[in-house]
């Protein structure tokens, strides 16, 4: 997956004017449009020019060869860093501080990759203060920021990369660069993924994939196996492999065979946990086919083949895999490795009544369990919105706790040494599960007291301060956009006659059946609030005037035609409309439709005015 750097940072290069065909085809390469391929085959052209009667055009060609180096090994480095040292000769003949202050972020992103951290971020810091004492250079700042904040979440500085990722972002933003922000979103959802905060992490993803389809296709499906892999981790296995067999059909045109062969194993993979054995096996048999070299790639496609085969109860067969996995020392793997590998550890000891072998994979299960449960309780909230599956984690410790008390029963006779083994594990859990459950009740505390604060307590809809928040958001992003905002204001007519007649509980009846009217007469993506007694508001994003008003009599008269209460009640509402003029401030807008709320209340109520 290292190719990731090849398109994906190779577009934070920034040069003054493009005039000449050099500038034409770098301008070209930086789009953001071109696959690997095509971004090759430009380059290939302009080195052959190489060296240009410009000593400018001979700095920019080497600053993107830079970015287009993928070093892997350790032969492949130390050519890159022959390849550096010659770059950076040919720049300073430029005497561009900009071309130069690329260079050096080039390379600190390939130290990062080698995993020499410390020069990396000396580097980048030097970057960056040398940007800001010459002023004006937000494209420079932003890809710098953005290889920082990579080596922060490398580090599991998860809140330093976030503030970092949410500069870069702005300064994209006031440069109108599109393709880079859907990049820096893809960061930015990673991160929340990191953080258990899975719903953000979707969110992020989701607007990514959407910006990035207007690009190259590569972005697209790297964005797209982080979306599935954050289902994975939510247990929505179905969405996974969905997500993961749109992968599938397109990855073949860019990536060799191991970068083809990934989405087939996770598909077998998904396919195996859902009890689909037979569809399994066809994806593995494809990635059979397949030649694949690397070490990570062999391990994923092994451990799955060999997860095929106990849960298959072929047990021979698995028992190979499990001695090839024991003698690679299994606990130097990554966290994720290490856990598939005890669990199919697991499984095999349980298929072949092996008690001893299954208690030590369950204590060692457990302690990656704790170890992790304690990570995400150690995290910083970076988002307001921050949930944690405390209750699925409380399942899985208590599915360890089942399991444990059998194999307790087994041993007691035989080892008292395991008995004290299982003791402690019991305690073990009980503590784990004392530390879930308060944790758990922070966070629902936390979620509780916020959605008091952003809801409407009688109808569950935006109260007034939630829905002025997102009416001001809406406008500001139609500003930026270029796209319409439309608001209505509604208010219910001659509802204090209906408080007079039938008391404040009926009232409240009333209110809340209207609220429903409104609410399944738009969609997800517009909002409605309660901004008074019984008066509402409806911001509709991307919505000009004409559909405004369809929405509105929609709304009005389902309102009109409804039996509202026990007491079947007829109701009627008022309504103005408009679409928000460009400029136009939110207060404002919202005194505007309020002036037509009133004027169609003056005119006869019930009906819509704009």
């Amino acid at each position: 997956m290292i190719k990731l750097f090849i398109s994906t940072l190779c577009v934070f290069i920034c040069f003054n004017v493009f005039g000449n065909t050099v500038k034409k085809d770098i301008k070209n390469i930086l789009s953001g449009r071109l696959n690997h391929f095509e971004t090759h085959a430009i380059f290939v052209n302009l080195e052959k020019g190489l060296p240009y009667p410009s000593t400018l055009d001979n700095a920019r060609v080497k600053a993107v060869e830079c970015w287009l180096q993928v070093p892997r090994t350790e032969s492949d480095f130390k050519q890159f860093n022959t390849f550096i040292i010659n770059a950076k000769k040919v720049v300073s003949k430029s005497v561009s501080l900009r071309l130069n202050l690329d260079l050096q972020t080039c390379e600190a992103l390939n130290l990062y990759v080698g995993d020499e951290l410390g020069k990396a971020t000396t580097i980048l810091n030097s970057v960056i203060d040398e940007i800001q004492i010459n002023g004006d250079m937000q494209f420079e700042h932003a890809n710098a920021l953005q290889v920082l904040g990579q080596i922060y979440r490398s580090k599991g500085r998860f809140q330093d990369a976030f503030l970092v990722f949410q500069q870069a972002y702005q300064l994209f933003d006031k440069g109108d660069n599109n393709y880079n922000k859907a990049l820096l979103l893809r960061q930015i959802g990673l991160i929340h993924s990191d953080l258990y905060n899975f719903k953000l992490a979707i969110e992020q993803l989701q607007r990514a994939i959407f910006e990035l389809t207007a690009y190259n296709e590569q972005e697209w499906y790297k964005a797209t196996d982080d979306l599935a892999y954050v289902y994975e981790q939510m247990q929505e296995r179905e969405k996974a492999i969905l997500l993961y067999a749109e992968i599938s059909e397109r990855v073949h045109k860019y990536e060799d065979d191991e970068g083809v062969a990934y989405p087939l194993v996770k598909i077998a993979e998904i396919n195996i946990q859902l009890g689909n054995l037979d569809r399994a096996k066809l994806f593995l048999d494809k990635a059979s086919n397949l030649n694949i070299e690397s070490d990570w790639a062999k391990f994923i496609y092994s451990i799955t083949w060999a997860e095929w085969f106990v849960a298959k109860g072929m047990n021979t067969n698995a028992q190979a895999y499990y001695d090839q996995f024991s003698s690679e020392k299994p606990q130097s793997w990554s966290v994720d490795s290490y856990k598939r590998f005890l669990e199919f550890k697991r499984v095999l000891a349980v298929n072949l009544n092996n008690s001893k072998q299954e208690v030590d994979a369950l204590n060692a299960l457990l302690k990656l369990e704790k170890a992790n449960s304690k990570k995400i309780a150690n995290r910083t909230l970076l988002s307001q919105q921050l949930e944690f599956d405390w209750e699925q984690r409380g399942r899985e410790i208590a599915r360890l706790e089942q399991l444990t008390n059998i194999n307790n029963k087994l041993l007691e006779a035989s080892n008292s040494k395991a008995f004290w083994q299982i003791a402690s594990l019991i305690f073990a859990i009980t503590l784990a599960i004392i530390l879930a459950l308060i944790a758990y009740k922070q966070s629902v505390h936390k979620q509780r007291f916020k959605t008091l604060a952003l809801k409407d307590e009688l109808t569950g809809i935006a109260n007034r301060r939630a829905i002025f928040t997102f009416k001001k958001r809406a406008i500001n992003k139609s500003v930026s956009s270029g796209k319409a905002c439309s608001l209505i204001a509604i208010d219910i007519d001659y509802f204090k006659q209906v408080n007079d007649t039938y008391g404040h509980d009926i009232g409240d009846e009333l209110i809340i059946s209207v609220v429903k009217s409104i609410s399944k007469n738009i969609r997800e993506t517009d909002c409605v609030g309660r901004v008074g007694g019984e008066e509402f508001l409806v911001v509709l994003a991307d919505t000009q005037l004409d559909s405004a008003l369809e929405v509105a009599h929609r709304i009005r008269e389902n309102i009109d035609s409804c039996v509202h209460t026990p007491h079947k009640i007829k109701s009627t509402a008022s309504m103005g409309v408009i679409e928000v003029i460009q400029g136009e401030s939110p207060v404002d807008a919202f005194k505007r439709a309020d002036i037509h709320l009133y004027t169609a209340k003056n005119t006869g109520r019930n009906r819509v005015v704009s």
